[in-house]
């Protein structure tokens, strides 16, 4: 059993929605735990793309440093593509959603939070089993990210200093 879930058991949150809210509080969080109120199922898919989100307290906004926030969990990361197995929906609620918690939790700068997001990912994903269209999705929104925040030489270095062999082929040809 991998983070209190299993394979099978997201199987099932894919197959039958009213399971979701149960997966989700099966989930062990581990260290991000400390900076998540909740994780909560919204069965409503509000935005087409968004598969999950961060909602920060209004506490959080008013500068309230360590007020855990809350991540909302939409019906796209059950089943679709990028999301085709367990550690892709891990990868991207712990290591993604939770890198935000955490920021919020700490109040670091709103300017760099998506980066710091991608960057916590990526460092993660060879540490879990995520499929080949998770890895195309995640470098291909970190290095889109970049580009439009004109981040991409720092994107690099970071990818340089972390050294991922086939990680660092594939940002480059997804940069050319």
């Amino acid at each position: 059993m991998m983070n209190g879930v299993t394979q099978s058991d997201y199987e099932q949150a894919v197959k039958h929605p009213e399971y979701r809210q149960e997966f989700l509080d099966k989930i062990d969080l581990g260290e991000t735990a400390k900076y998540v109120k909740e994780v909560k199922y919204v069965p409503i898919q509000f935005i087409r793309y968004v598969a999950m989100f961060n909602h920060a307290s209004i506490l959080t906004l008013l500068y309230v440093k360590g007020t855990k926030s809350k991540i909302k969990v939409f019906p796209r990361s059950f089943g679709r593509e990028p999301y085709e197995c367990l550690d892709d929906f891990l990868l991207t609620l712990i290591d993604h959603e939770g890198q935000h918690a955490k920021d919020f939790y700490e109040l670091s700068d709103n300017n760099i939070m998506e980066f710091r997001a991608y960057m916590n990912q990526i460092k993660n994903m060879n540490s879990r089993n995520i499929s080949e269209s998770m890895r195309a999705y995640i470098l291909r929104g970190a290095s889109k990210y970049c580009i439009k925040k004109q981040l991409s030489e720092e994107l690099r270095m970071l990818l340089t200093s972390i050294t991922y062999g086939k990680l660092l082929k594939d940002f480059d040809e997804s940069v050319k």
